[in-house]
């Protein structure tokens, strides 16, 4: 079994009397995934939050945001990867998640110093504002025939 396979198998084989749990407090698998694994993450990750798999999803801001904090930390090294063409699962959070910028997640931003993530979210935010303005200007200026 490839790790996909395994954490799915745990989650939801019929074969096991109990399944494992997503919300496990000392080996979150949703942590596991983001400390771990570099490849295949992204399918992971995305099937923990959202698979019709399962009977309950990973909360991405569980444990004050740990997984989060984990990523801000290994971005850089994983953006120096070279044999690598997967989005990493930061922008992946911030840019396709539209993950919410928590509480928990400003505070740790402003006194960690990552100025280029949170430039991330100032983008996306901006973009978002952007792109709802040329929608609601591009519907007034319909003219009708």
């Amino acid at each position: 079994l490839n790790e996909f396979e395994l954490v799915k198998f745990l989650l939801t084989s019929p074969e096991l009397n109990e399944h494992s749990n997503i919300h496990g407090n000392d080996h979150d698998l949703i942590q596991s995934i983001c400390t771990h694994y570099y490849y295949e993450r992204l399918e992971l990750f995305h099937y923990l939050l959202f698979s019709p798999d399962l009977k309950e999803h990973a909360d991405i801001h569980c444990h004050n945001d740990a997984i989060f904090k984990h990523l801000c930390k290994t971005y850089d090294d994983f953006k120096k990867l070279k044999d690598t063409d997967e989005i990493p699962l930061l922008e992946y959070l911030i840019f396709k998640l539209n993950i919410e910028q928590t509480p928990e997640i400003k505070l740790f931003l402003d006194n960690n110093n990552y100025t280029n993530i949170r430039q991330m979210f100032d983008n996306r935010d901006l973009n978002q504002e952007l792109t709802k303005d040329l929608k609601t200007n591009s519907d007034k200026r319909k003219i009708k025939i």
